[in-house]
C-alpha cells in the first residue's frame, strides 16, 4: 500500500486510488497507518472501515471527495484495479496464473497506462490478442522500491484497442524463466533462485514457466515438453537455456 499511498497524497488530481495487498499481515500495517493518517489529519481525512468478515477500509480527502481504497485479497477476483486509468504492477505472480491475468488486463480501458516489472509478452498466455503496446518513448523507467531504494526496472504499456498488435508475444511461451542461476564462488557450482517461490536449490531445475525437461529412452536424450499447450520439442526453450539447456542431437 506504500506506492497507493504516496500517490494518493502527492497526486491531487487522481480521484480514487485502489491498492489491494493478499497478504493480511501486511494489510494490517497498511490500515494501521491509514488510521494515524485519519487520526492525525482528522479535518482533513476520514476513514470508514475496517469491519469484521470484510477487509477494506477507504480513506476520503474531506475537502474533495478523493478517495483512498484499501482491499486485502487476490487482485485477480478484484475487477476494479484493471478498470483504472494507471496500473502499477509490483508483483511477482505465479506463472499457473498469468493465462487469468492476461484476460484480466485485456479488459482495461483504452489508454490505460500499465508499469509493470515482468514483460508483459512473458506473461500473455492466452490467445486473445494483446493490444497493449510499448509505452513511447523509452518503454521502460527506473522506480525506487522498498527492495531496490536505488530504483528498480519497470516496462511501462500503454492500452490501445484500436490499433493492431504490436508486443511479440509467442504461442510457445517460451520466453519466461521463473528461475535465474549464480555462480556459488565457495562451492564451486551453480545454484538456482525461483523468482516466484524464494526458493534456493543447488541441482538444476527440470521446470521452469510452462516448460519441462523429459528424457526419451528411445534416444537417449532430453527433450522438451509444454503441458499447457501439449507440445513437445527436440530444440530446448529459451527459459530453458537460460539454465544451461541445449537442443537434442
Amino acid at each position: 500500500g506504500k506506492v497507493a499511498l504516496q500517490a494518493f497524497l502527492q497526486c491531487p488530481h487522481l480521484e480514487l486510488v485502489t491498492a489491494v495487498e493478499i497478504a493480511q499481515s501486511r494489510w494490517f500495517i497498511g490500515v494501521g497507518y491509514l488510521q494515524t493518517l485519519c487520526g492525525r489529519y482528522g479535518d482533513r481525512f476520514s476513514l470508514e472501515g475496517p469491519v469484521p468478515d470484510k477487509p477494506r477500509c477507504v480513506v476520503t480527502e474531506i475537502a474533495t471527495g478523493r478517495k483512498l481504497v484499501f482491499v486485502c485479497g487476490d487482485f485477480l477476483e478484484e475487477p476494479s484495479p484493471f478498470q483504472a486509468d494507471i496500473l502499477v504492477f509490483a508483483v511477482q505472480v505465479p506463472c499457473q496464473h498469468f493465462e487469468k491475468l492476461a484476460l484480466c488486463f485485456s479488459k482495461s480501458p483504452p489508454n490505460a497506462i500499465l508499469l509493470t516489472f515482468v514483460e508483459l509478452p512473458q506473461m500473455w498466455w492466452t490467445s486473445t490478442e494483446c493490444r497493449w503496446h510499448i509505452f513511447d518513448p523509452a518503454g521502460h523507467e527506473h522506480y525506487s522500491t522498498s527492495w531496490n531504494p536505488a530504483g528498480h526496472l519497470f516496462h511501462v504499456y500503454q492500452h490501445d484497442p484500436k490499433r493492431p498488435a504490436s508486443l511479440p508475444i509467442s504461442a510457445l511461451q517460451e520466453d519466461y524463466c521463473n528461475w535465474q542461476a549464480f555462480w556459488d564462488e565457495e562451492k564451486k557450482q551453480w545454484y538456482y533462485f525461483d523468482h516466484e517461490t524464494e526458493e534456493y536449490v543447488y541441482t538444476r531445475p527440470k521446470q521452469c514457466g510452462a516448460w519441462r525437461v523429459c528424457f526419451c529412452d528411445e534416444w537417449k536424450c532430453n527433450f522438451y515438453h509444454n503441458a499447457r499447450i501439449d507440445h513437445s520439442q527436440w530444440q530446448a526453450p529459451e527459459c530453458l537455456k537460460q539454465l544451461g539447456y541445449k537442443d537434442s542431437e
